[in-house]
């Protein structure tokens, strides 16, 4: 996990001085003395003497492993050893080959601040102690005080842990996945919030078993930030294999094959598609958001000339619209935008038996126009199949059209009109927005 603001530091370590702790750096030796002879603990001449020593310095650590305390260490914080560490030995019990991997704690440095000791702060920002992954009770406690600090995000159990990137906060209904809030098969199907740099940044529904997004819908605000953008290393999302891992998106690992999404090794040599993003980084505000959208969660294989053609088109002249016709009372771009895939049920069209590739994708966006003095919107679909002709264009649809054809409500109990759609707007575009003239 990346640094984190000073006060949010206390914050948690006010909430952990109320709950019992265990993984901790403890005050004092008798918190964690189960390990000791007669409870005493071993003196070390010019260290720990009867009980006594330079706390600034030395720190009781309660060693925990899977939500059990498992040896106390005392430990040297400006030689970075420790000085001791003390075992019951019980003997070998269970028989087995050891995890070989070693492993660090990132947010164990959190828990030093129950000393209320400031002057460790250098310490706990540039010292990380080797430990196996945290207990899951503590990630629990971890989460409950960073669901009330909109700076980090991981899968959600359920949409209203993430639904600031949706229109009145309601998810778009797709049959036999998602209706009325309900979610079909919770096993499948994870709510993502997607996040990079600690920054929550748009909400994916993810296929864990076609290993393709169902939806992404992010709030666009149009772009705030100019610079050259550099296509960062794609990310993957760990939270989907393993529900302890950290809550930021990460760096996909280029060999392995994942269990729940799709890999990098997954989109090499498919000559024939391209990594399609649902939400594009064109779209993003910032060149941080930017970067957020090549996890491979937001992405779908599309069809190259379909990626390239008629659906990038659609995405520039849709931008070109939110752009002008879209804005918050005080002037500011807003618009709320969602993009779909509908899989392929033909078990032939998902190549090594893992990754869909989709029948078609859809996208619509809806927002209030000042300019207007209404509410616009409109959606998009095509088949995930070679453009022809070439330089084709995909027909606007409404909202309406797009619940008819492929059975999704976009933006469900919304004041978003169902019967209309902006292509009136086409005409007044620049060209190089490459909106549909005619």
């Amino acid at each position: 996990m990346t640094s984190m603001k000073m006060w949010y530091l206390f914050l948690l370590a006010a909430v952990l001085s109320i709950v019992p702790t265990v993984a901790e750096v403890v005050k004092k030796v008798s918190d964690c003395d189960q390990f000791l002879l007669k409870k005493n603990p071993p003196d070390v001449t010019g260290i720990l003497e009867d009980k006594k020593m330079d706390k600034n310095r030395y720190k009781f650590i309660c060693q925990t492993y899977d939500n059990k305390r498992r040896f106390l260490t005392l430990y040297d914080t400006k030689n970075k050893i420790p000085v001791y560490s003390a075992y019951k030995y019980t003997g070998e019990t269970e028989k087995g080959r050891p995890c070989l991997k070693w492993k660090i704690e990132p947010q164990f440095r959190l828990s030093f601040l129950l000393d209320r000791d400031l002057s460790l702060l250098n310490f706990l920002y540039t010292q990380c102690l080797t430990m196996t992954s945290m207990k899951m009770w503590y990630l629990f406690l971890l989460a409950a005080v960073l669901s009330i600090v909109p700076t980090v995000a991981e899968v959600v159990k359920k949409v209203s842990d993430c639904d600031q990137f949706l229109l009145k906060k309601n998810p778009p209904d797709v049959t036999g996945i998602l209706e009325d809030k309900k979610m079909k098969y919770q096993y499948r199907y994870k709510f993502i919030c997607q996040t990079y740099d600690n920054k929550r940044r748009f909400l994916t529904l993810y296929d864990t078993r076609n290993k393709i997004p169902v939806y992404s819908a992010y709030k666009y605000t149009g772009e705030t930030e100019k610079g050259t953008f550099k296509t960062p290393h794609w990310k993957i999302e760990p939270q989907l294999e393993n529900k302890d891992e950290n809550k930021n998106m990460c760096d996909v690992d280029k060999n392995k094959t994942y269990t729940n999404q799709a890999g990098d090794n997954d989109y090499t040599n498919k000559t024939a598609y391209n990594r399609g993003p649902l939400i594009p980084n064109s779209y993003g505000s910032q060149i941080s958001d930017k970067n957020s959208t090549f996890t491979l969660t937001n992405i779908v294989p599309q069809e190259e000339s379909f990626n390239r053609g008629s659906w990038s088109r659609m995405e520039k002249c849709i931008k070109c619209v939110m752009d002008e016709y879209c804005k918050d009372k005080n002037g500011s771009i807003k618009a709320y935008v969602v993009t779909g895939a509908i899989p392929n049920y033909n078990n032939n069209n998902k190549p090594n038996n893992r990754v869909n590739i989709p029948s078609k994708l859809w996208s619509a966006f809806c927002c209030k126009s000042p300019k207007e003095k209404k509410w616009i919107a409109s959606a998009h679909w095509g088949k995930n199949v070679p453009d022809e002709p070439k330089g084709k264009y995909l027909p606007t649809i409404t909202l309406e059209k797009l619940r008819e054809e492929l059975t999704v409500i976009a933006f469900p109990e919304t004041k978003c009109p169902l019967q209309t759609t902006v292509s009136e707007f086409y005409k007044n575009q620049d060209p190089d927005c490459e909106c549909q003239k005619t």
